[in-house]
């Protein structure tokens, strides 16, 4: 019976070869092959002839054909079409093979004739036939020669047909490629032509397909030093980032959801994964079918049918095409993770950039609403209040706006992986299954029954996650933008000595997000154990039917081929379930995206023509309680146009409604498309000043130099290290108030705008500065031509307007146009001295810019994107164990090693039983089956429950992990010097908070955890090798030597690249929140929206360049090592073969089974290595910022807490105190000296820049007193610890930042306030007529901040919903509720009317009696009253007196009065007096 059956089999296999032979040597298939090569030739010849397009870049890309590869090629062309020409003639063959050898020569020939796109299409098509043919020629000679019984030998002259294609295809694989440029011109790529192709682009297909040789070099540079962005190769030109950006925009027009978008978008990328797929899923099951064929020969050598020698043969074959399949399978992924960011990031920042901003406002509204009618808030609402709809939510937060580009885009990109499941998961089934039939028969099927009724276990298990990482997603937003409103107010929240109450509102947040990431890691669990349980339980079903049902006896070949079939499926079932996990937070983000985009609503400009308004009602949200009503207007072309009016008017709404950022309910806007716009609050991006002015202009040396000197810059820039290129700092951290707003009107006025439109820029400079800048901006011909509409509190600015305009209440009071108005400068020659002050601070026109920083003509010079971003040195290994003591402690990381060892050690014991079950049939006659049956099934319960402890336990101390790093790198960032700040953007940090703790919250555990088992893994594995049979530990110690110093190699080069990579996208944030922060500002020019996007396309460029490295360098590595790997099971299956009959089989299928597996552990291994180090990476950045300095270490003195009663008084005073903001810098205060006794009002006055902010913010040690003390109610303030410090005084600073929650929260945001004394405080500001009037910012109703609203009254993030002069007010408060005994006012007035001004002065006199009062003031008639005025000038006191002493004194404050042009007035207050 056995023998029929052989028989049976040996003819099957003979039949199957020949008719596959027939097939290789059927000429109509080259036929075929030939007609369908010329049809798409003469295609795309037809389509080029009527599409004709010129190659723009043929002068910048010079030919690259590599002529001694090509004359090789065309030999050996030539030679096979002779050849097969000859053989034809002698019938040797038939005349098809040489008519396609001569169709491909003749091809070779007319490419050199042809352009290079043409030529490169003329030659792929020559190659593809000649490599097609020759693996035909392969089939059809030497596929029989694999039988035993059959002796094959081709013919000398098919042998020599046979060299001369495998010339052709050598030579062909080996030929680097011509690059053909293309027909896009490089300009509109914004791509220097210098730059040239990538060398990927150049490279020939061996180095393509195979081994990624054109990374070589990386590795190299990598394994010598740290590397470099400019290292790197160059981004290849077809994944330019603004090549994908029409390319999104028109898939999202066929797209009806942003899964079709991507569809559409990447469908050549989806088609080749699904190619790469199949033959991954095909060679993966190849190495166990010759591993059951080579154990079944070597327990039956005399019935083998097939040489065995194949067998070994496909050990080394089967694993490297899977690893060549699977590896540019990969590739393909992760070139369409890059192309998939880089483009919907950039559609969704030009979507961001053109939303209507007026509904992000009312989904805030139907937020209140609702938790209005769910817990009954007494805050009061109009009953004429709309209900917000779904579809008005256009816009979402700041924070979620990052969350979408960052975590969003991530988690659908980590779900591409769906693919590969999806093809390889049902093809890779189907074959093991057929397999395992034929080995064991039904039992095979009844344990496909056992995996099909499991399988929809992790299904159930990804749903139930989906919904919870819903919520999660939901909860991270909140925290992170709770972060990002809580960053740009840092200053605010120092001053106010507010870091532990804001930090435990952040610690709040995460606590809620950290509870729902909890159950999402038990269901991550869950579904990781039935990935492992599934499996393994289908293979012990398996083998109980088979021997206990069927009484089969289990052979090595059956036992361990069934068991690597089973791995298979196991390794199949873990990553379905790790995809399940990210295709359901894919799915969850692909709601959201798709969510923002149906709810997206464009912002609609006003038809174009000069500004004017005609029965125009405005608001600046739905439902808002204020409006701009009936306003008529028509504003003076070509000249100055002034609007005044009290706080809270709808002055700022008014410029708002020319630039289209409000509703407009009734009448008709018009308004220029190009308007350059100055905002209340300067906006300044992170660049050099010069940059910020040009603002992407073009520069011009003699208008640049005058707009600097009309805007007083020169003098700032001599004080400034480098002049014009100094870093501003985000939103211009690093300069003053004065100087931000005289920066931000540069900028205004260099640009080439036809309209201007400047909101009270004049608020916070002094009255000097703002004289000669309005005689040198608006008295010249800088103007002349410009129409500018000017919001300003000044009078005698609004006396030479030629349109003045007066709001109030939203309602336009008097309109007086002056016809023939010319304005004239203000005269400053009769105040001599103070014409000689201006000549000394300014320097009049006699400084040349140039002076300033070697500055150039280019726009562009200062920080190169390229160069802060390089390698650091790698991890030290000792950060992973330091990463598992975080998780609990010492114990703790002893227990996740411990669980991690036994779990293993069951894995292991899985093989290893199995082969003393298979040893012991052949030991014995009789076998119980019973027993090792019962202990495999122990064994495999051991390790399922083993496993499930250790996961619970890593996740556990993840969980604990990323809860202690979070809530110490919030302590340490709220602790940090404001000069740190300085250094680091908000884009930077947030990045910490966002991509480096999702790092803890969802990957370095899993990458801990894995890299603990596969080492485990890997020392059992050999050790189980070298023990059994030493003879295999050879091979064994190559290929880990070789695996181990290539993976050397790899992570020295990846660990720099990885965190090039990483870097490269805080630009892209960075440019997201300060653009967003500018929205207006950026709207308003014409073309400027497309301008920043090719400035996040140039950042994109870089991020592109180095992911794609990244990414490369993986299947550099992969490769080799998978090579290695194969030749390891080539040498152990020739082991094997030769020791046949000396070892059992049970033995050797162990052995076998363990080398076949260390090449897989060895690979995972050093890929696992790399990722685990890159991603320790996150953690040693998150470990840097725990160590940050804190800010109390800058005092140079002994703290000692002072007495519980202090301040008692708010007696201060200055001895010789010499201050600078950083050690080595310039001494902006120069031996300042002075008293002050408690309950003194004091007002400080001088020039923008003269350290009159800098005097104030050295009482809350913010600068560096380096000579001199400040005695606070007689204690050295460098003495008393800086938290008691802030807490004893008050500041009102010049920006005032308001938080989203309740009125309540902003102004005690520690709740250490009784609730009585809030509501006084706001009590006593509720008269103000600020206040009392409509907001003109406001963008829901909150009834107003009157004595009617209770503290529960909400505020949106920013406070939005109030004026700057409500927001400054309500600053006021906040001082009301500490009733320190010394105050500090930082030009918080400067965005007053004079009304509103003297109203403040008036509640400060009632309600902070017997507390000393130090004010910043611009205007001298509001602080005439004041004890004392100190006048300042270049960082020292210039006079010191009363105001009617220095007035009588003749001196600078003398000329101050006079040149404020308020000087009668003034002069009678100190006659009067």
């Amino acid at each position: 019976m056995n023998d029929k059956f052989r028989h049976q089999e040996r003819d099957e296999w003979q039949s199957n070869i020949s008719a596959l032979c027939d097939l290789a040597d059927n000429e109509t298939i080259k036929l075929v092959l030939l007609a369908v090569s010329a049809f798409l030739l003469l295609k795309s010849f037809l389509q080029s002839e009527r599409f004709p397009h010129r190659d723009l870049n043929a002068e910048t890309a010079p030919p690259r054909l590599s002529i001694p590869y090509e004359i090789c090629s065309q030999i050996a062309r030539a030679a096979t079409f002779v050849a097969a020409t000859l053989l034809a003639s002698h019938r040797h063959s038939k005349w098809p093979t040489s008519l396609l050898s001569g169709y491909a020569f003749a091809l070779g020939i007319f490419g050199l004739l042809f352009r290079a796109t043409w030529r490169l299409k003329l030659l792929r098509h020559a190659d593809g036939l000649l490599i097609t043919s020759f693996v035909l020629v392969l089939i059809s000679d030497n596929l029989p020669g694999v039988l035993i019984h059959i002796s094959s030998a081709a013919e000398p002259p098919r042998v020599f047909l046979t060299s001369t294609l495998g010339l052709c295809v050598l030579l062909s694989a080996f030929t680097p490629q011509e690059w053909a440029p293309l027909s896009v011109s490089l300009d509109l790529l914004h791509r220097d032509p210098k730059d040239g192709p990538s060398p990927e682009e150049t490279c020939n297909y061996f180095s393509y397909y195979v081994s990624y040789g054109w990374i070589t070099n990386v590795i190299f540079k990598g394994f010598g030093g740290k590397l470099t962005l400019d290292d790197l190769p160059p981004l290849p030109f077809y994944d330019e980032p603004l090549l994908w950006l029409p390319r999104i925009k028109d898939a999202r027009a066929r797209g009806i959801t942003t899964l079709w978008t991507l569809i559409f978008l990447l469908r050549a990328e989806l088609f080749k994964m699904v190619f790469c797929a199949i033959l991954t899923a095909i060679s993966d099951l190849i190495a166990p079918f010759a591993m059951y064929q080579l154990l079944d020969y070597l327990a039956h050598p005399e019935l083998a049918i097939v040489r065995p020698t194949l067998w070994v043969c496909l050990l080394f074959i089967g694993p490297m095409s899977h690893s060549v399949a699977f590896q540019q399978y990969i590739f393909t992924t992760t070139r369409l993770i890059v192309r998939v960011k880089i483009s919907m990031v950039q559609e969704l920042f030009y979507k961001a950039m053109r939303r209507d901003d007026h509904d992000a406002v009312s989904e805030k509204l139907a937020e209140l609403q609702s938790a209005e009618n769910s817990n009954g808030s007494t805050l009061q609402r109009s009953p004429s209040l709309p209900t917000t709809k779904a579809g008005s939510k256009g816009n979402l937060k700041g924070g979620q706006i990052a969350n979408m580009i960052s975590y969003d885009v991530d988690a659908i990109v980590s779900s591409r992986d769906i693919v590969l499941c999806c093809i390889t998961g049902p093809i890779e089934l189907t074959i093991a299954m057929i397999l395992l039939y034929r080995m064991l028969g039904w039992p095979s099927m009844a344990g496909l029954a056992v995996m099909l009724l499991c399988s929809p276990l992790p299904t159930i298990l990804a749903r139930k996650m989906s919904s919870v990482h819903i919520r999660a997603m939901k909860a991270t937003d909140t925290r992170i933008s709770r972060i990002i409103e809580y960053l740009p107010a840092i200053r605010t929240i120092k001053y106010f000595a507010w870091e532990d109450a804001i930090s435990e509102k952040i610690d709040d947040a995460r606590q809620n997000e950290q509870r729902i990431m909890w159950k999402r890691s038990l269901y991550a669990v869950a579904i990781t154990a039935s990935g492992d349980f599934i499996p393994l339980f289908t293979l012990f079903v398996m083998f109980a039917c088979y021997t206990l049902g069927m009484g089969g006896t289990l052979t090595s070949a059956t036992a361990f081929t069934s068991l690597s079939l089973v791995e298979i499926l196991r390794s199949q079932f873990a990553w379905i379930s790790r995809t399940t996990r990210y295709v359901a937070q894919g799915k969850a983000s692909l709601r959201r995206i798709d969510h923002y985009f149906e709810t997206f609503i464009g912002m609609q400009h006003h038809p174009e023509g000069p500004p004017s308004l005609t029965d125009a009602t405005l608001s600046r949200s739905h439902g808002s309680n204020f409006k701009l009503r009936n306003i008529t207007l028509q504003f003076a072309q070509q000249g100055m146009n002034v609007v005044t009016g009290p706080s809270g008017s709808g002055k700022t709404s008014l410029l708002l409604s020319l630039l289209g950022e409000t509703i407009l309910e009734a009448g008709e806007v018009t308004c220029p498309r190009d308007v350059a716009y100055a905002a209340q609050s300067a906006w300044l991006q992170n660049d050099t000043i010069r940059n910020n002015i040009l603002f992407y202009s073009d520069f011009e040396q003699a208008r640049y130099g005058r707009v600097v000197d009309a805007c007083c810059l020169l003098e700032d820039f001599r004080q400034l290290p480098r002049g014009d290129l100094t870093l501003v700092g985000e939103n211009g951290t690093v300069l003053s108030g004065g100087q931000r707003q005289r920066l931000a009107l540069a900028r205004a006025i260099y640009s080439n705008a036809p309209t201007i439109i400047l909101d009270d820029v004049f608020s916070a400079l002094d009255v000097t500065t703002a004289v000669y800048l309005y005689n040198q901006v608006f008295c010249s011909d800088l103007l002349h031509g410009r129409t500018i509409i000017l919001v300003t509190q000044t009078p005698w600015i609004a006396e030479q307007a030629d349109l003045e305009v007066r709001l109030d209440s939203g309602l336009v009071k008097s309109v007086e146009a002056r016809k023939d108005l010319v304005r004239i400068p203000i005269n400053i020659s009769r105040v001599l001295s103070a014409a000689s002050l201006l000549q000394e601070e300014t320097g009049g026109d006699a400084l040349p810019v140039p002076a300033f920083g070697n500055l150039s003509s280019d726009p562009h010079v200062g920080k190169i994107l390229s160069d802060g971003i390089t390698g650091h040195k790698r991890n030290p290994k000792a950060l992973f164990y330091e990463y598992l003591v975080v998780f609990g402690g010492h114990k703790y990381a002893l227990l996740a090693l411990f669980t991690s060892l036994a779990s293993q050690l069951a894995f292991f014991a899985v093989t290893l039983w199995l082969s003393v079950w298979v040893g012991a049939y052949s030991d014995r006659d009789a076998v119980n089956v019973g027993f090792y049956l019962s202990t495999y099934a122990a064994i495999l319960a051991s390790f399922n429950i083993l496993t499930g402890i250790n996961s619970l336990v890593f996740q556990n101390g993840a969980w604990n992990a990323a809860r202690k790093m979070h809530s110490r790198i919030v302590q340490a960032v709220f602790r940090a010097p404001l000069s740190w700040y300085d250094k680091v953007s908000t884009g930077h940090i947030t990045n910490r908070f966002s991509r480096d703790i999702n790092s803890l919250d969802s990957l370095l555990a899993d990458l801990a955890k894995a890299a603990i088992f596969l080492l485990i893994r890997l020392v059992l594995r050999v050790g189980a090798i070298g023990s059994i049979l030493p003879i295999f530990a050879v091979p064994t110690a190559v290929v880990c030597v070789i695996g181990f110093i290539i993976g050397d190699m790899y992570t020295r080069a990846a660990a720099s690249v990885k965190r090039i990579a990483a870097e490269s996208q805080s630009p892209v944030f960075a440019q997201f929140s300060e653009t967003l922060a500018g929205l207006s500002v950026v709207r308003a020019r014409s073309g400027m929206v497309d301008i920043m996007g090719q400035q996040l396309a140039r950042k994109l460029r870089v991020y592109a360049r180095a992911a794609e490295a990244q990414y490369n360098l993986n299947r550099w590595v992969s490769v080799r090592t998978d090579c290695a790997a194969a030749v390891v099971a080539l040498g152990a299956g020739a082991i094997a073969l030769v020791r046949s009959g000396s070892v059992s089989a049970g033995i050797v299928g162990f052995s076998l089974t363990n080398a076949i597996g260390l090449s897989s552990t060895i690979i995972s291994l050093v890929r696992n290595a790399n990722e685990l180090e890159i991603e320790l990476a996150c953690f040693q950045r998150l470990q840097e910022y725990v160590d940050l300095p804190v800010e109390e270490e800058h005092s140079d003195f002994a703290v000692v807490a002072p007495p519980a009663s202090w301040p008692c008084s708010g007696a201060l005073e200055f001895r010789n105190v010499t201050a600078r903001y950083t050690p080595d810098g310039p001494d902006i205060l120069k031996n300042i000296s002075f008293t002050l006794k408690s309950g003194e009002r004091v007002a400080i006055v001088g020039r923008t820049g003269s350290g009159k902010s800098t005097l104030v913010l050295s009482l809350l040690r913010v600068t560096h007193i380096v000579f001199g003390t400040i005695l606070y109610d007689g204690i050295d303030i460098g003495h008393i610890p800086l938290k008691r410090l802030r807490q004893g005084l008050t500041i009102i600073p010049q920006d005032t930042a308001l938080f989203s929650g309740s009125v309540g929260e902003n102004l005690d945001p520690s709740s250490g306030v009784d609730r009585h004394d809030l509501e006084n405080a706001l009590s006593a500001c509720s008269g103000l007529s600020a206040l009392s009037n409509q907001s003109s910012t406001s963008d829901y109703s909150l009834d107003q901040i009157t004595s009617e609203v209770s503290l529960s009254a909400e505020v949106i993030s920013g406070g939005r919903n109030f004026s700057h002069g409500q927001r400054q007010i309500l600053s006021l408060a906040r001082a009301l509720v500490k009733r320190s005994k010394l105050v500090l006012l930082d030009e918080a007035t400067a965005s007053m009317d004079y009304e509103t001004d003297a109203e403040i002065q008036s509640v400060l006199r009632e309600e902070l009696k017997g507390s000393t009062l130090v004010t910043i003031a611009h205007r001298l008639r509001t602080v005439i009253d004041y004890d004392r005025v100190i006048v300042m000038s270049g960082g020292e006191i210039l006079e010191i007196g009363a105001p009617k002493e220095l007035f009588e004194k003749k001196g600078v404050f003398t000329d101050m009065v006079i040149q404020s042009r308020e000087a009668e007035e003034l002069v009678s207050a100190f006659t009067l007096n």
